[in-house]
């Protein structure tokens, strides 16, 4: 074994290359969520949160986690949430990121190269609610709450059909329904960490 191996973690592009599509191995998987709520998890998580690798041109958050952490997880594709097992390829940058947005939002470290997967777990359902009961997730326009529950407020489906919607919480949308600015003051309560 190289020294090269013992501090290279087996997720990063090799032979320097800025960008690489990696294979997921039996030495890591991964967890992939929505970018709209998914910094909400790492706020939660904050310096318990090991690798994050944003990726703006598939609109996610990507932690990095050990091998079979997430085997007991129900599936929670309807929340947005995939967890990436031994054979799944992803695109992965370099520790220094990459023209097209990519970027490390926590770089991992000889000491950090994952996640505890039953922390993340915590973390996203103290955003999202229970993985068991996973349904899509919206965000508030107006105070960034994370909902179930959310309004929709306006859809443009764009003219290459990748377009957005636009949502309300229920407080946010009683409010704007009287006439008013539809904004609230979102209490985050404290964290399950």
């Amino acid at each position: 074994m190289t020294a090269d191996t013992l501090v290279t973690p087996p997720y990063l592009p090799r032979a320097a290359a800025p960008l690489d599509l990696v294979a997921v191995d039996g030495t890591w998987n991964a967890v992939t969520v929505p970018a709209l709520w998914g910094r909400l998890v790492l706020d939660v998580l904050a310096e318990r949160s090991g690798p994050v690798l944003e990726d703006p041109a598939a609109d996610h958050l990507l932690w990095v986690i050990p091998p079979g952490g997430a085997d007991g997880w129900p599936d929670a594709t309807a929340a947005g949430v995939q967890v990436h097992r031994q054979g799944a390829e992803l695109t992965v940058c370099a520790l220094d990121g990459h023209w097209c947005g990519m970027r490390w939002l926590r770089v991992p470290t000889t000491r950090r190269w994952d996640t505890d997967a039953r922390l993340l777990r915590l973390g996203l359902e103290w955003v999202a609610g229970p993985l068991a009961d996973a349904q899509p997730i919206q965000v508030c326009v107006s105070c960034a709450a994370p909902t179930r529950a959310g309004h929709l407020l306006a859809r443009n489906l764009g003219d290459t059909g990748s377009g957005y919607e636009v949502h309300a919480c229920p407080t946010c949308w009683r409010e704007m329904t009287r006439g008013g600015p539809g904004r609230h003051l979102h209490v985050m309560k404290k964290g399950p960490l």
